[in-house]
Formats: C-alpha cells, structure tokens, sequence
C-alpha cells in the first residue's frame, strides 16, 4: 500500500481541505455535531488578522551615537507612517542610512541569560535596540537560535511579524555555551555574537583557562562555517566578581587580537564602557539603560566588521525572507517543506502472533445440563451459549484483566420465551452458580443473540440480532446480577441479508462494538460505532460516509465460518475461521495505514489444530476464561447428559504492539528542538532508545544514553516540561486518582548521558481521572503549555473531547475550569501543540479517515466570570483557524512535533509497521499579497517501504 503524499515546499492544500474548512457541516469524522452547523460557543470564526510592527526608531546614546531608544519621547512627531518619530531620530537619518546589502544578517545571539534579556523589563535585553539600529542602517535582519525570548519583533518582511529568537541559556558555563552553538549550527548564521563567561566567574570555573574554552568555541564555529563573522563580547560588570570580570575579559581581548588578527572575528568591549550603576540588584544583569549601552557596543564592533561580513550559506534551506528560523507568522494550508524522509525504521514490536496454549480440560462448574429438556432445546445450546463479561469481578483492575461469565439463552418451545442465565467467572476457571438476569427488552424470537460492550464502559450489552439483519440493543447498567436497560433498535434490515450474516465485534479497537455483514461473496463489510457514550452514530471503514464498507476480503468464509474474537488480546477483535473439525485459520487485526481505517488483517496461519472429529464447527466457542486479555479456545463436547465446558487457555503473544507505539517526541536536551525517545510498554528504554535532533534527516544523533524505568503502561506516561527548565521530564500518570509522578530530567552534557530522578507526586490537587481507554491514542489526560510560561499544563479530556486544565505555575497548580466545550469529537482524534509560534499550545482535530487536521488557535485567558460564561464556559478562547494540515495519511499515523526547532508544530507522517516517517516542516512563507484559495493540485505518492 502506498501513502499519499503532498508535494514539496509551496505545496497546495487539496480545494476539499479549504471546503472543509470554510463550510460547516452537521457532523464530522467522530459522528454527529452536538453544536448543529457550526463549533461550540467558544470558538471564534476564522481570524486571519496579522498584527504588523514597524520598525523601531532610533536616538541616540551618550557612549555611542547611532543607538536605538524606542519609544522615547523627546517632543517627537508623526512622519507619514503614523510612527512617532523622535527629532533625535531625525537627527541620525540625515547622518545617513548605509546602503543596504542584498543578503540578510543572519545574526545568532550566542550565550547565558544576558543574552536571553534576563532582568529587562521586556525580557527583550540588547536584542531589540541592537536589530532595530541594524534595520536602521539598512541591513535585513534574521536572528535565529533555538529558544524565543522578550516581547520584540524579528521582522524581516513588511507582511508578517515574528517572535525573536537566540540562543541565550540562563545559567550555562562556557562549554555549555559552545554545546548550544554545536546543536544549532545548522541554522548557518554569518554573525554570531558570544557573550560567555560571566557563568564561570560566578561558580569560579578554571578562571585562568576561560580564554581557552572561549576559543575553542571560537575555532569551532568558524570552521563549522564558511565565511561566518564572530564577534565576542567582553563581561559585564559585576557587583561581586569583578575582579573576575575583569580577567576573562581582558583574556578575550588578547585572544581577538593574537589569535585572530586576518579573520573575521572582532571584539565588542562592554566592560570597558559599563559602570556599575547600570546593574539590577542582583549585581550581575543589566538594567535597561545597560542593555541599551550594550546594543550599542554590538553595534560599534559590526560596524568595523560589515563590509567584511559575507552572505548567509545558501546550502543551509533557511529562507531568511521568510524566517523559516522560527516566528509567529500565520500558518498557510497545504504549505510545507518536505515530505522529508526523517526515520528510516525503529523501534520494537512484539512479532507475529504465535499461539500457544495449555489444556485445562473439562471446566466442573461451567458444565451445562441437559436435563430433561427436550431434543428441539438440547440442540440449541451451542448457538445460544456465549461467554462475555457482564458482571465486574474486581472493580479496580485493569480491562485487559477482565473475565468472561458463563451465558446461556434458554428458549422454551412450549411458551415461546427466554429465560437468560448467567455464572459469574470467579477466575481460574471457576463459575459461580446459575443466576437469571433480564434484559429489558423481547428478543423472544431472536433467532440469534450476541453479547459485547457497545458503549465503552468494559460491561458486555446484549444484542439481539432480529430477522432479516436489524439489531436491537441492550445497554448493562452493572450489578451482579446485571441491570439491562433496552435502548431499541440500533439497525435497521438490509435488504439481502439475515440474521446469520450478522456479527458483532470491535473492528477498529476504540472500546465500541462495530455491526458487520458477511455478504454474498463471503467478504466481511462492516460499519462502525462512532457515536458517544450510549449514543451511536455509524459510519464507514473506507471513509466515513460509506456504511458497511469492505474490511475484508482475503478469505470467503463457508456458512457460519466465520468467529470475529480478541485473540492476543488488544482490543481488537481478530478474524478465525472454524474449519469443520473445529480448527481456526486466524488473521489478526492491526492498527494500518493510508486512507480510511480499514485494519491491516496479517495471517498467522492455523493457529488452533481443532479435534479429532469432524461435524464440529458449531461447538467452538471462544471467551477470557482465565483473564489474560486474549480469548481461550472453548470447546463444548456433548455427552448424553450435558455438554462439558473443555478449554484451552491461551498463552500464546504477538501482532499486539507495532514498531511505532512506542514514539515519544520533546525536547530532551533543552535545544529548542524535539528529540526522538522509544518506550517499552512497561515504561522502560533501552540505552540506545534516544535519537538527538542534529536536523539532519533522516540521520539522528546517537552519542546520548538514556536511562529510563518508570512505571507503565506508556498510555499513562508523558514527556513535557514541568519546570520550565526547557528540557523535557517523564510524567506518570495514576490512572485511578490522576496524580502524576515527576521523574526530573537530569542531562548531563559532559557524560552525555539523561538519567531521571524521582521527585515523587506533584499533582495532587489536580485530579483527572479520566484515565485512558483501550487505543493509543485514547488519553484522558494531556500535558501541553496553554499559557506561554515555559511550563507543560494538564488538561483533562473526557471522551467527547470536553476539557478541563491546571495551570502549571511556579507557585503550583491553578485550576482554570472548563477550557473547551465538546465539539462531539473523540479525544483519540485530538492533539494539543504550538501551530504558529505563539509560544502557547493550540488544538488540532484530526480527521480519523484522511488526517486532515482542524486548528483552534489558542487564543488566550480571562479570568473574568462575565467572559467566561460568554465564552460557553470556558475560559480560554479559541480561534477556528480550519483545515491547516492537509490530508495524507489516516489521522492516527499523523504526529505534531516540533522537529525543525522552530517552535511550530511540524506535520510528521508515521508508518506504524515500519515506524519510517517523514516529515511536512511547518516553516513561514513571505506573503507580499494575501493568496487566493490555491487550485486543486493532485496528490504525488511515496512509498512506504523505500
């Protein structure tokens, strides 16, 4: 099979995608619309406003004359813009713009909190003054660097505004500094700016050899770099190591001037112009008047240096009209950079399935007497004997845990009615006794029943299959014995079909039973259940609309053949074919790929040799006897009297896990980009399970370790960063109580080793215990940044997609209520991730069948009551912003990373088979005019397994 494919960067979105996104509809890819023809209260028609930023005007400084001062007022007036400029400002432009250059400064702020703007009062530190006297003298500006600090514009074209970035690590030593140049150097900046050491100072770090650690930083990035221009700062004044200051900085000065006398490499002297007087209390950082004053020594050293200073490195992809170094421009449909092959196959998965099994015999207490029944009831045992769990036989375990009880219909002849039995599994193959039950509806004339939990709550409903194919279903409320409650007929008769072509079964393994007809060719066409709790909603395999699609057709089956059972006991329900002898020929199902989400049916052959006699295909049965999750194989051998229960338990594995379940994509080393981490189910990575982002695919770097064991499953583990330290810690999550476990990433630059360190429960009191269900993909709980602080927060899905949230703030945990009214959208289908740059989460709606994904802007909080019940309930705001990522593959093989370090979310296609991926960078583009809707462009194709 083959996936579908946009073209390369400028690809067009498909016109459907732009439909979908413009018109609203009544229902969707999860079922029917709770909100009629349009989104919930809480979600704003499409914005495609942009905010514009004019350039800075600019003053002058004492120390310095061409230094900017934004916003100073000295009577200045409007000029034709409607910008205030200042007569100082006027002044400097009759002094003269330079001419500009026909290539960009492509400027890389290199260094620890000075140049993040640590103690600014816009956390923007020089950088703003700094670009602004830049565009002032006439160069194009880039900043580029893994991290986006301060409230400034990194504006390099007149149509869109951008969020600056650097790379500024509060705290970081001189080698750390230089570990952050080589895990962004193929950003390819031709300026980069040093400004190290005040770190070591500091902590008293070999102060004598700071100069050394300085170059060999230095002679790395310029043999890393063609024709780059390196500048380095010396220290900042310091309150009570400036001694120190002093020393490193006078080591840089000799190292500029003895070592690098022809090349492109200068010194910007900050200690030599700074007094004290221009720190904040803490006596190391700048005040505002300080970094104005070190803009300006910036300036003064890239002046000596500009007509020496070469163009960007063309080889290096970055569009520096575009930004693509990172922004908050608008994200365009069906506009990306790639597909880029970016994993070549990883991963572990558990093989095919292979079955094993023990014989338990004869079960005593599951026998079924025959009594003195007649022959016209004894007959029909087989067909009206069933094992599923309806009653709960310990509440507090896990689903995969679950045990079958022993049902039985029985129909008399004589008055025309069912009376219906039930033996509780007690578990080791132990019944308890004969109990009746009712099940709240008249199913008298059946003919054939079937029992499976229709709406996700792990209880088996009853269904009765009525002539003709029509189903009516009754819902188990629980109790022991079971409550039955009738909700009628769920379908309706097609015409050609009866009741014997029916089958009930959990084709795509999201918890609800799908309906399914074998039809004239012996080929399976199934509908599954899309709706909502106790309410259904069917749709297609193929796609959404097509009901009773084909789901499989590699085998005919004969007259009652075909058994539709969880064999290895995933939550999908697997295909067997009983041969006469009571055989099974098995395909198991398997999360697939490309459109629609028909499974991927793999053949395992004979898995269950039958018996020694033939005529037997109606006595096999299969049910969890012995609660491993997979269905043990039941064979109910008649004698005389009665019908022994005779059971094989299964202990065979496989076909469960695909190579892919197992990804995990953040940002493990605080780079600004997302890593690649591989978990176990049981939570535990092996050494080599870490694949660093060297943003170079599909190449991964390998040179890390990583220790990993916390507790599993991984469906309850997640990657986020609690404190705001930029790298990425292991959350574990309490399915019961909600609570998270933080496992504290410890990375370790010098051992290149990532280690976690237990710091026990820190959500307690946020509680979501919407835990997960049967898929993947089911997670009640989320972990992604909504407010922009740097810090992962908890969101809480229920399974319609309602969501709550906890602020994570430094001073705890803040409950914000409802953030998002349900949209009738399974959770499975929702992501949480930053589309534009605005440094806050958004949310995106996967379409099930295509991966057409729905953005809603994060638009911000209010903790105004009025506002919120306004906004439907909710407290943050949301903008449908539409179909923004096109259709490739179906929407469970689509992940949202941010693997180009940009801080926008890339579109990555994952083969779950293969676990190959590639990815759509999400990058800006330079819209000089707004676009018309693009034409249809047809869709190109890769394939899979190259």
């Amino acid at each position: 099979m083959r996936c579908r494919a946009l073209p390369g960067f400028g690809a067009i979105v498909l016109a459907a995608s732009l439909l979908l996104s413009a018109q609203p509809v009544l229902g969707h890819s999860d079922g029917p619309n709770p909100n009629g023809d349009g989104f919930a209260s809480d979600v704003d028609s499409s914005d495609t406003t942009v905010t514009l930023e004019s350039d800075f005007p600019l003053v002058f400084h004492p120390h310095l004359e061409d230094v900017v001062d934004p916003g100073v007022g000295d009577n200045g007036v409007s000029d034709s813009t409607g910008l205030v400029v200042s007569n100082l400002t006027r002044r400097a432009d009759r002094l003269g713009r330079r001419a500009a250059k026909d290539f960009y400064l492509r400027v890389m702020p290199l260094g620890a909190s000075i140049t993040q703007g640590s103690a600014s009062s816009d956390g923007n530190g020089y950088r703003k003054w700094l670009r602004a006297q830049l565009r002032f003298k006439g160069w194009n500006v880039n900043m580029v660097g893994s991290k986006q600090d301060g409230s400034m514009a990194d504006k390099a074209s007149t149509t869109f505004d951008y969020r600056t970035d650097n790379e500024g690590h509060p705290g970081w030593l001189i080698d750390e500094i230089h570990s952050a140049f080589q895990a962004t150097r193929y950003m390819f900046p031709n300026l980069v700016l040093i400004n190290a050491g005040t770190n070591d100072c500091n902590q008293n770090k070999d102060i004598a050899n700071a100069g050394k650690r300085i170059q060999r930083m230095v002679d790395d990035i310029l043999s890393s770099i063609e024709g780059v221009t390196v500048i380095i700062s010396t220290l900042a004044r310091s309150k009570d190591h400036d001694d120190c200051a002093s020393t490193v900085s006078q080591q840089i000065r000799d190292l500029v001037k003895n070592s690098y006398g022809n090349q492109r490499v200068g010194v910007a002297d900050f200690y030599a112009k700074m007094t004290k007087e221009m720190l904040v209390s803490d006596g190391i950082h700048p005040n505002d008047e300080g970094y104005k004053l070190f803009a300006a020594v910036w300036w003064e050293a890239i002046h000596k240096l500009e007509d020496r200073i070469q163009p960007p490195n063309a080889a290096s992809g970055i569009d520096d009209s575009a930004v693509t170094s990172g922004g908050t421009c608008e994200k365009v449909a069906g506009n990306a950079r790639g597909a880029i092959k970016s994993q070549v196959g990883s991963g572990h998965d558990d093989g095919y399935y292979s079955h094993k099994s023990v014989a338990k015999g004869a079960l005593l207490t599951a026998r079924i007497e025959k009594r003195d029944d007649p022959a016209s009831v004894t007959k029909g045992i087989p067909e009206r004997m069933f094992f599923a769990n309806i009653v709960v036989n310990n509440p507090g375990a896990p689903r995969s845990e679950a045990l079958d009880d022993w049902i039985r219909v029985f129909h008399d002849p004589d008055t025309g009615k069912n009376t219906y039995y039930y033996r509780q599994n007690q578990g080791g193959g132990v019944f308890g006794p004969s109990t009746t039950f009712d099940v709240d509806m008249n199913c008298d004339s059946g003919p054939r029943y079937a029992f499976h939990d229709f709406n996700n709550d792990g209880l088996a409903d009853f269904f009765c299959l009525q002539l003709g194919s029509a189903v009516s279903v009754s819902l188990n409320r629980g109790g022991n014995p079971p409550r039955f409650e009738s909700i009628g007929m769920v379908v309706p008769t097609h015409s050609g079909y009866t009741e014997r072509d029916v089958r009930i079964a959990d084709i795509d393994g999201d918890g609800r039973a799908d309906y399914c007809l074998i039809n004239a060719d012996g080929y399976l066409l199934c509908s599954r259940n899309g709706g909502q709790g106790d309410k259904h909603s069917w749709q297609g395999f193929s796609d959404q609309t097509g009901l009773t699609g084909m789901t499989f057709n590699k085998r005919k089956r004969g007259l009652d053949e075909l058994i539709i059972a969880d064999l290895n006991g995933d939550f999908r329900d697997d295909l067997m074919f009983i041969g006469d002898n009571g055989n099974a020929h098995t395909f198991v199902n398997m999360r697939g790929w490309g459109s629609g989400i028909v499974p991927d049916w793999r053949d395992t052959g004979i898995t269950h040799p039958g018996q020694g006699q033939y005529g037997i295909r109606h006595l096999i049965k299969f049910g969890r006897i012995y609660g491993s999750g997979r269905k043990d194989y039941i064979y109910l051998n008649e004698t005389k009297t009665h019908y022994d229960v005779v059971v094989w338990e299964n202990v065979g594995g496989g076909s469960t896990k695909r190579k892919a379940d197992g990804n995990f994509y953040c940002d493990m080393r605080g780079s600004g980009a997302d890593d690649y981490v591989w978990i176990y189910d049981d939570g535990h990575t092996d050494s080599t399970d870490f694949y660093a982002n060297i943003h170079q695919p599909p190449n991964w770097g390998h040179s890390i370790t990583i220790s990993l064991n916390v507790p599993g499953p991984r469906t309850g583990i997640h990657l986020a960063d609690w404190n705001g330290d930029g790298k990425c810690d292991v959350l574990v999550q309490d399915k019961a109580t909600g609570t998270l476990t933080l496992y504290e990433n410890r990375y370790n630059l010098g051992d290149k080793t990532i280690t976690f360190h237990n710091q026990g429960v820190v959500s307690n009191q946020a509680r979501c215990t919407q835990g997960w269900g049967v898929g993947i993909f089911d997670r009640g709980m989320r972990m992604a940044d909504l407010d922009g602080d740097g810090r992962a927060d908890i969101i809480c899905l229920e399974p319609n997609g309602r969501a709550t949230a906890w602020l994570n703030k430094a001073s705890g945990l803040v409950d914000v209520g409802q953030i998002k009214r349900t949209e009738g959208w399974d959770r499975a289908n929702i992501r949480f991730a930053d589309v534009e740059g605005s440094g806050k989460a958004d949310l995106i709606h996967l379409n099930k069948y295509t991966g057409a994904a729905t953005v809603l802007k994060n638009k911000g909080f209010t903790t105004n009551p009025d506002r919120i019940a306004a906004n439907g309930g909710s407290s943050l705001y949301w903008t449908n912003r539409g179909v923004l990522y096109s259709p490739i593959n179906r929407g469970e093989c689509m992940h949202f990373t941010n693997q180009g370090g940009l801080g926008r979310a890339d579109l990555l296609e994952v083969l779950p088979y293969t676990n190959q991926a590639w990815t759509y960078f999400n990058e800006c583009v330079r819209l000089l005019s707004p676009l018309p809707p693009p034409p249809y462009q047809p869709l190109t194709e890769h394939n899979p397994f190259t």
